[in-house]
C-alpha cells in the first residue's frame, strides 16, 4: 500500500500529517478531529503574531487556508480510486472578525457520496458546492468567505478577450491577496479565451462586516 493509500484510508494518520503540513503550520491551523469514516473533520486555527492582520483579527490568508482543502480531501478519502478530485469552487460562511482560537467543521454525509458516485458515473463533471462556517470559542460566527468562478467558453474561430469586473461591497474586503479596502472593492478579470476553447478563473473574496 501506498502511503497516499495509507494517508486516505487511516483518519489518525490523515490528522497528524495534515497538521504537520508545512502550510499550515506556518499559518497555525491544525487538525483536531476526523472521522474514521473521513465524513467530518475539524480543523483550528489559533491567532499569533504571526498571523493576525492590520486590523489585529485573523488574517484572511489564514482563514482560507483553514478551509480549503478538505472538502476535496474528504472526497478523496471516500470515493478512493478512479476519481479525479478538484477543488474549484467553495463557500463559506462568517460574519465577524475572528481572534482568539477559531474552528472549522466540515461534515459530508453518505448522501453527498452517493451523489458524487451517480452523477459522475459515465464521466461527466460533478461541480457541487459545500459550506462551512468558522466560528470563534463562543460559537459565533466570524466572517464572510466565498469562492468565485467564472467560466468562459467561446465558439469561434479565433482567440477572443473576455473581460468582467464585479464590485463587492462591505465594511471590509479582501480580494484574493490584495491590501483590504473599505465599503467596496472591484475584482477585474481580463481573459484569453482560445479558439474554440474554455477557460475558468477564480478568485476569493473576505467580506468582513461586524
Amino acid at each position: 500500500m501506498s502511503f497516499r493509500e495509507k494517508l486516505f484510508s487511516n483518519a489518525k494518520l490523515f490528522k497528524r500529517v495534515m497538521s504537520l503540513y508545512p502550510p499550515f503550520l506556518g499559518a497555525g491551523v491544525r487538525v483536531t478531529q476526523v472521522a474514521d469514516d473521513f465524513s467530518e473533520v475539524v480543523v483550528e486555527l489559533r491567532m499569533n503574531p504571526f498571523n493576525r492582520n492590520a486590523f489585529g483579527t485573523h488574517f484572511g490568508g489564514s482563514l482560507y487556508a483553514m478551509t480549503d482543502p478538505f472538502f476535496a480531501l474528504m472526497m478523496v478519502a471516500r470515493l478512493g480510486k478512479g476519481y479525479l478530485v478538484w477543488d474549484k469552487s467553495a463557500q463559506i460562511d462568517f460574519v465577524r472578525p475572528g481572534t482568539g482560537v477559531v474552528t472549522a467543521t466540515f461534515k459530508l454525509g453518505e448522501e453527498q457520496f452517493a451523489e458524487a458516485r451517480e452523477a459522475t458515473r459515465d464521466g461527466a463533471k460533478f461541480e457541487p458546492v459545500y459550506q462551512v462556517e468558522v466560528k470563534d470559542a463562543k460559537g459565533n460566527v466570524t466572517k464572510t468567505t466565498y469562492r468565485v468562478t467564472y467560466a468562459f467558453e467561446s465558439s469561434k474561430d479565433r482567440a477572443v478577450r473576455a473581460e468582467v469586473t464585479e464590485r463587492i461591497g462591505g465594511r471590509v474586503i479582501i480580494i484574493d491577496t490584495s491590501a483590504p479596502v473599505k465599503n467596496q472593492g472591484t475584482a477585474n478579470l481580463r481573459v484569453d479565451v482560445p479558439a474554440n476553447g474554455k477557460v475558468s478563473r477564480t478568485f476569493t473574496v473576505v467580506i468582513d462586516n461586524s
